[in-house]
């Protein structure tokens, strides 16, 4: 959804959604962090159905047409080898499901990757300006997804990485992972 210069942070609302977002190969080693909000936020759920106060039975029927229409649009799978093909979504994104920075926090919607179809299998996206005032890092785990199974089996936590208390930076703690 982002455009050059155009900072987002992309997050999961489970590890194993992210794992299925990011294409996670058995034996890949990839970095997991892990955030916390700094107070409830209010998000765009794009898959939500839009009502209208007075508006007729056929006009509602007509607008959950065109809504079902625009999340179909906005959720379709794009191979990565067609990046073309990922302009109608982001026009959806921008132009339609945009939320206003002063009411909305982020877009919520749902995973298109996860082929568990599950409720919770959701993602976000939230502005840098934003995610910097509503989001707390907590840590990172470097992990190698696990060779026999892939994204959804048990994985080997190679290293912790934490904030240092004094400084702005990342330290290795590998006495932490058991």
């Amino acid at each position: 959804m982002n455009d050059v210069g155009e900072p987002l942070l992309y997050a999961a609302t489970d590890p194993l959604t992210a794992l299925y977002e990011i294409h996670a190969e058995p034996g890949d080693l990839v970095a997991m962090s892990f955030f916390r909000t700094t107070r409830r936020i209010l998000a765009l759920d794009m898959a939500e159905d839009i009502t209208v106060k007075n508006l007729g039975k056929g006009d509602q029927r007509k607008l959950a047409m065109i809504m079902r229409f625009l999340i179909g649009t906005f959720s379709q799978k794009v191979p990565s080898n067609e990046p073309f093909r990922y302009i109608a979504p982001d026009l959806v994104a921008k132009e339609i499901f945009n939320p206003y920075s002063d009411i909305y926090a982020c877009w919520c919607y749902k995973s298109v990757a996860d082929p568990r179809d599950l409720p919770s299998s959701r993602n976000l996206a939230l502005r840098a300006s934003t995610a910097k005032i509503l989001i707390d890092y907590k840590f990172t785990h470097i992990v190698r997804i696990n060779p026999d199974r892939g994204p959804v089996g048990e994985h080997e936590v190679v290293t912790l990485l934490q904030r240092a208390p004094s400084i702005d930076e990342l330290i290795s703690v590998p006495s932490a992972v058991g």
